[in-house]
């Protein structure tokens, strides 16, 4: 049974009171936990966009579909917290709740009986993505490239879900479609329409063809010095694959947004954080005690802003293939600025050839990340010629993305979810014509859990299973054991505790 439905309120606001009396009467039915209206969105994530590598760009009018959507709609930083480690944050922002509330706590965890190392994968998560609810109230979902959605699970509409190997721990964990990968797409009949795009993928970046991504990647990554040093050649290694697969959800992506009647569609591109974290001193290297040389700069100081241009062509892509009245939303789970900026970078790495002596950009404060939303129901911020950071202002946090999307689609927010809806990012009349409505939980059936993870491996064979157990990828039971993790302070608590100390000194 749907739980009672509960108007948000502000009795000092007579004309939110009488919207809100007038849809009580003709628009809201409590059996359902409706509210009007229905939006069509799409929803596209960009993981570690970084507003300072941005601004430039946009000045010298090089992510120009960037500019589009900032010129009809509304822009600004995007509130996060610690750790900032994908699989939380993306769980995070496609389900409204804390790390211990939805029990995503990282990439891997161990199993405390057997000590076995596993990832964190779908079955783990304890709580609806938002995909889940939308597909309860027939509203149709795709979704592709989300951070843990393997194995892929049943909704109302198509998933593709990241597959990732414990042999990524060493690069940087980010999952991809593979030719033999189990249970990546519900429906599972999806694989055969989306393995076509894979393997073209593949073969342009073996034989890339002129005027085509491979061939860009090919130029970047190519022999870009007469002589690479071993650290430099890693660098490389390590990020052409996610270039790989960003490419690939981008056309699986334009492909549905061509024939399907999606109410949602919500699409994840990796390849900014990999760039941001392998090349961030060739971007600023004058943050850096160690210097590369002019040689290396010549290389490798075109790599990141030239991914931010192929993102921006990849969105114009997307766009291109939505209907006049779809909403956009873009959204990072967090920024980008240097670290190590004191080490010797290719001595360290000499070291022990690990990941701690190659990364020159990190997140290590919670960096808050991009937020651009443009469509019908967002305010239309007028964008400055020349965009400044003091322009920035905070439109809200990664907790408010889900409880937005739930009032577009005209469905009520959770009260368990950390935070309501990002109304400042929102239209006030918007606002005041359709006021938030809320309900106690979207989790109130007790055997959803058990549901979802007997029919998650559904039509894979006994062969994939048994790979998959002896992978550490499912237990026994076709189920992961999650572990348990002291909770970690969001970077606005970790402020105000901070606040709280000084007044104390």
């Amino acid at each position: 049974m749907m739980p009672t439905v509960t108007p948000a309120v502000d009795f000092r606001r007579p004309l939110l009171l009488l919207s809100l009396l007038l849809v009580l009467v003709g628009g809201v039915s409590c059996s359902n936990g409706e509210v009007e209206p229905h939006t069509k969105l799409l929803v596209i994530g960009v993981d570690g966009m970084e507003w300072s590598v941005m601004l430039p760009l946009l000045q010298k009018n090089e992510l120009p579909n960037i500019q589009k959507l900032m010129d009809r709609g509304t822009y600004g930083q995007l509130r996060t917290f610690n750790p900032t480690l994908s699989p939380i944050i993306w769980t995070s922002i496609a389900t409204g709740k804390t790390k211990e509330q939805h029990g995503i706590l990282g990439f891997d965890k161990v199993d405390p009986d057997t000590r076995r190392q596993t990832l964190f994968t779908s079955l783990d998560r304890k709580v609806k993505a938002v995909w889940d609810i939308l597909s309860e109230r027939e509203r149709q979902v795709d979704v592709f490239g989300w951070w843990i959605t393997w194995p892929a699970e049943r909704l109302d509409g198509h998933m593709v879900s990241q597959f990732s190997g414990l042999g990524q721990k060493d690069k940087v964990w980010k999952g991809t479609v593979t030719e033999n990968g189990p249970a990546q797409t519900y429906p599972r009949s999806y694989e055969g329409e989306i393995l076509p795009i894979v393997r073209d993928v593949n073969a342009e970046f073996e034989t890339p063809e002129e005027g085509t991504f491979p061939a860009r990647v090919r130029e970047l990554f190519g022999q870009l010095k007469p002589e690479m040093t071993e650290l430099e050649q890693r660098l490389l290694d390590d990020s052409i694959w996610s270039f790989k697969a960003d490419e690939t959800y981008a056309r699986i992506t334009e492909r549905a947004l061509e024939s399907s009647k999606a109410d949602l569609t919500m699409c994840y591109f990796g390849g900014t954080d990999v760039v941001g974290h392998r090349f961030w001193r060739y971007h600023e290297p004058q943050r850096f005690q160690y210097k590369p040389s002019a040689e290396a700069m010549k290389a490798f100081s075109k790599i990141i802003p030239d991914y931010y241009r192929y993102i921006d062509s990849v969105i114009g892509r997307l766009l291109a293939k939505c209907d006049d009245d779809t909403a956009v939303m873009i959204v990072a789970d967090h920024g980008m600025v240097a670290v190590n900026t004191t080490l010797d970078l290719e001595a360290e790495y000499a070291k022990d050839k690990g990941l701690a002596g190659i990364n020159s950009g990190h997140h290590p404060d919670a960096e808050p990340g991009v937020i651009i939303a443009a469509g019908a129901p967002f305010r239309n911020k007028v964008s400055p010629k020349n965009l400044r950071p003091s322009d920035l202002e905070s439109l809200g946090s990664v907790y408010q993305v889900t409880p937005t999307i739930l009032h577009l689609m005209g469905l009520p927010v959770g009260e368990d979810m950390k935070q309501a809806v990002m109304e400042t990012a929102l239209q006030t009349s918007f606002m005041e014509d359709h006021p938030t409505q809320f309900i106690p939980t979207w989790d109130d059936d007790p055997d959803w859990f058990a549901r979802r993870s007997a029919r998650a491996f559904e039509g894979v064979d006994e062969e994939k299973m048994d790979q998959l157990r002896r992978l550490g990828y499912i237990g026994a039971n076709g189920q992961t054991l999650p572990i348990i993790a002291k909770p970690d302070k969001s970077a606005d608590e970790k402020k105000e505790g901070d606040k709280k100390k000084k007044k104390g000194k």
